[in-house]
């Protein structure tokens, strides 16, 4: 947990996002040095996305934590991925075995990645306030916080 907690990017609600609007509203706020933190951690991000797209899975994918506030430093990129379970259990063996390097092993992938991956049930409610609540305020568990979304649909 940070020792100061900065304000939102998004104040409330939700901004749904394409991955070309990433750097606009991730990085181009920010000064010199802050943008380039903070495109490092995009880079990061890009890599991770690119490895998930070759999956083909429908998804709804939440950003948030420290990157999504005016912190200029933030350690990474917090992101929790809805996913339909007989989607994932549909994978072919290769899928499904690049689906769990990327959604298990949390500590490889916030390493190599610098994303702090969690992932959700798409469409339950129960997951849906869950994730509402953790990604929708700030450390207080009080001040609102906007929530950034990117959609895929399988091709």
């Amino acid at each position: 947990m940070r020792e100061k907690e900065y304000p939102p990017l998004l104040k409330d609600g939700f901004k749904e996002i394409s991955e070309i609007d990433l750097e606009k509203e991730f990085v181009a706020p920010f000064s010199y040095n802050a943008a380039n933190h903070r495109i490092n951690l995009l880079k990061g991000f890009g890599n991770f996305l690119q490895e998930f797209k070759t999956l083909n899975l429908r998804t709804e994918v939440w950003i948030d934590g420290s990157f999504a506030t005016w912190a200029p430093d933030p350690e990474d990129i917090d992101v929790v991925f809805y996913f339909s379970p007989e989607e994932v259990k549909a994978l072919e063996k290769e899928k499904k075995d690049k689906y769990k390097k990327l959604f298990h092993d949390r500590k490889m992938i916030k390493n190599l990645y610098k994303v702090e991956v969690f992932q959700a049930v798409l469409g339950k409610e129960s997951e849906h306030t869950k994730w509402l609540e953790t990604f929708g305020t700030g450390y207080d568990n009080i001040t609102s916080k906007g929530i950034f979304k990117l959609k895929y649909a399988n091709p």
